[in-house]
């Protein structure tokens, strides 16, 4: 069984053939890093 999701970040199709991975959201490390960097901005410049 496998799982297909886009990247939350750049967009890219990722098929996961992992059964036990269903929480991964990113392509990469550096996907995941800059995602959490943008949200963490705007929630500082909300304040």
């Amino acid at each position: 069984m496998h799982r297909e999701f886009t990247c939350r970040e750049c967009g890219k199709i990722v098929i996961v053939t992992t059964p036990k991975d269903r929480h991964r959201a990113f392509c990469c490390d550096d996907c995941q890093k800059r995602w959490f960097n943008k949200r963490r901005k705007v929630s500082y410049e909300q304040k």
